[in-house]
């Protein structure tokens, strides 16, 4: 996407702005965005929806997503390091955080994923927890560059499980 949006952010040029660049499945899960093709794991993120969740209020949108963004790549490297070291009260914790965020955005199937690791680590069964999370991993990266490109932020230079702190 080489367009922008200009603050204060109008609602319609928003939704303009991510029209192309953002799936949405139709019921058989296929992209409804003709000739562009994506990566099995693209989800779709209604901007829309997350902002009338917000009251319209677009001020609130702006905050909210950069906070989404500074908060999300920390919890990540949090979350793949308690994988890494089998940590389930730690994976239960990170995945609840995220599967909070994530339902914010009102993206239903990332959220029900995260879920699952969640109840993974409550029940300290993380065989296969790995797999989970490379697969949400995906999904929410490509969530990330669409909010980055809706907010204006550049990328994070990082990469998606940016230590806490990082910079972008």
């Amino acid at each position: 996407m080489d367009g922008y949006v200009i603050k204060p952010i109008n609602h319609q040029q928003l939704e303009e702005a991510l029209a192309g660049n953002i799936p949405v499945g139709d019921d058989n899960g296929a992209s409804s965005n003709a000739g562009q093709e994506h990566a099995a794991t693209s989800v779709a993120w209604d901007m829309a929806q997350t902002l009338e969740s917000l009251g319209g209020d677009e001020t609130l949108f702006q905050e909210v997503m950069e906070i989404f963004l500074r908060d999300v790549p920390g919890h990540m490297a949090g979350l793949r390091e308690a994988i890494t070291q089998g940590n389930a009260r730690s994976v239960e914790e990170l995945s609840h955080t995220l599967k909070g965020e994530v339902g914010y955005l009102g993206i239903a199937t990332l959220s029900q994923e995260i879920r699952d690791l969640e109840q993974r680590g409550h029940k300290s069964e993380l065989q296969g927890a790995e797999g989970l999370f490379v697969m949400f991993e995906a999904e929410l990266s490509e969530v990330l560059t669409s909010i980055r490109r809706v907010v204006g932020m550049q990328p994070d230079t990082h990469g998606l499980s940016a230590p806490p702190g990082a910079r972008q």
